[in-house]
């Protein structure tokens, strides 16, 4: 069960919502992290959707560290992340297709590798902490990975197409997504993200009325994972 009581407050409303001011970074925090050099060039979750308020109020609220320290050691643990042998791999191999050996062996430790129709859609890599300062330290073997690229002939990582030709200004802001399904630009139904099932034919999201997976948010969205990925 995720802590939700720390050392920065009592972040229990945010379980299921994070629009509550407590769940969400501070005004400074999103004029310093939210630009082109940090989270929109590597988190767009965090930049355009709900995942940095989630990210705080789950994981940051309970570390002590100021929401500063939190974001910036999420910056520095990507940066030491995007270096290692494996996420080079992937960076160099975007657009192109691997085979499942190949993909994992470019790993130090074993990876969490998720696919969808053996598309690469998630990463996972696991990293020791120091019990002294919380830090992460080096890369040790993921848990329990997933195994939807093992029988795939052939893995594709996909490549950041660029943006689309803007559209028309926008009309008035939609209100909530209706029940049982997912609506453009508007927060989708409630889910429970789960790394193994988001993005396969398990997701229960796939089951909602224009719903394609469960995003890390916690929500239920009419995003394809491809979208949303960055390689430089």
């Amino acid at each position: 069960a995720p802590v939700l009581q720390g050392a920065q407050g009592d972040f229990t409303t945010c379980e299921h919502s994070v629009s509550d001011p407590v769940c969400q970074p501070s005004a400074a925090e999103v004029a310093a992290f939210n630009t082109t050099t940090v989270w929109q060039q590597f988190a767009m979750e965090w930049a355009y959707s709900d995942l940095a308020p989630h990210e705080w109020s789950k994981h940051g609220g309970c570390t002590g560290w100021t929401q500063d320290k939190f974001f910036k050691t999420s910056e520095q643990t990507y940066t030491t992340v995007r270096a290692m042998a494996g996420p080079a791999f992937i960076e160099a191999h975007a657009g192109s297709s691997v085979s499942p050996s190949d993909l994992k062996a470019a790993f130090e430790k074993t990876p969490g590798l998720g696919c969808d129709s053996c598309s690469l859609g998630d990463v996972w890599v696991a990293l020791a902490l120091d019990p002294t300062t919380l830090l992460p330290t080096t890369a040790i073997d993921y848990a329990d990975p997933p195994t939807t690229c093992d029988s795939c002939a052939a893995v594709k990582i996909p490549s950041w197409q660029g943006c689309s030709a803007p559209g028309p200004s926008p009309g008035p802001a939609p209100g909530p997504s209706p029940a049982g399904q997912c609506v453009k630009n508007v927060k989708g139904p409630a889910c429970t993200y789960d790394p193994k099932v988001s993005n396969t034919p398990a997701d229960p999201c796939k089951n909602l009325t224009d719903c394609v997976r469960c995003a890390h948010s916690g929500a239920c969205t009419d995003v394809p994972l491809a979208e949303e990925l960055f390689l430089a």
